[in-house]
């Protein structure tokens, strides 16, 4: 059944899900006023057209499915469109209708799901995230810094301007940090507070719609926060420099119940069958 994507103002929603209202309160002094979590700009500009084939990529995007976010629709649109008459010029043995159809992975969707936690041939365990057709997440904190000859991020997602995004979600009732670098993603959970600053640990990683566990990649992603606006200063990765966060690139969002194929069709995607 089509499920209509919903905005939840933040107090609502702190009622219903209590365990999504910790986004802040890591600290005595975490501000409660929920003016704060109001959108101050744009959300960032989307350039490519997500897959949505992993819940990074569905966290980062929920916001869009906004019906008032007309603008970033048509650019998404536009895009599509563009990639489809390139595709038509020529394609073998197609049909017109097949050719003008969004490019997707070639791989196909995993239909299985089990929520049975198992170690993978590297001896990471995986706790499988629920397949649901809607997800909610909470307190969007989206960013841009730029980094330069960082290790990490040059392994994982590669360097350059990197598009962020701290959000509460209902999984594992924990925070979830995004680091974007065009199509590429890496995402992992909160692993302490305090100090201003959240401490992220790689260990705690997301990879399709699995929660991972790698206990030898105890790697901490540390966020400085303003202790005024509770806004994110700059971010570190190990020992190395920290790199300043663009403060104008700062947009919040509230809470966002979304439903996944509709976010896809948001984008003219195909519907995915797990979320039906």
């Amino acid at each position: 059944m089509k499920r209509k994507v919903q905005l939840l103002l933040p107090l609502i929603f702190g009622l219903s899900l209590p365990a999504c209202s910790t986004f802040f309160s890591i600290g005595p002094d975490a501000p409660h006023n929920s003016s704060a979590f109001k959108s101050t700009r744009d959300y960032p500009v989307v350039k490519q057209v997500p897959r949505l084939e992993s819940f990074s990529e569905v966290a980062y995007y929920a916001p869009y499915a906004n019906a008032n976010n007309d603008d970033v629709l048509v650019k998404a649109k536009q895009m599509l469109l563009d990639d489809a008459a390139e595709s038509s010029v020529e394609v073998s043995g197609a049909t017109s209708s097949e050719a003008s159809r969004p490019e997707t992975s070639e791989e196909e969707p995993d239909l299985s799901y089990s929520n049975t936690d198992y170690y993978d041939e590297q001896g990471r365990l995986h706790y499988p995230i629920e397949i649901k057709p809607t997800y909610t997440f909470s307190d969007f904190v989206y960013f841009d810094f730029t980094s330069e000859e960082c290790d990490f991020l040059e392994t994982n997602i590669g360097n350059g301007l990197i598009h962020g995004l701290m959000v509460q979600t209902e999984i594992y009732g924990e925070l979830m940090i995004v680091l974007k670098n065009e199509d590429r993603y890496f995402s992992c959970f909160l692993n302490g507070g305090g100090g201003g600053e959240y401490r992220f640990s790689a260990h705690k990683f997301i990879e399709g719609f699995d929660l991972v566990k790698d206990f030898d990649l105890k790697f901490p992603i540390n966020v400085a926060i303003d202790g005024e606006n509770y806004d994110p200063v700059s971010i570190a990765f190990g020992r190395q420099p920290a790199f300043s966060i663009d403060q104008e690139s700062i947009t919040r969002e509230g809470s966002i119940t979304v439903s996944v194929n509709e976010l896809r069709a948001h984008f003219g995607l195909e519907p995915d069958p797990r979320f039906e």
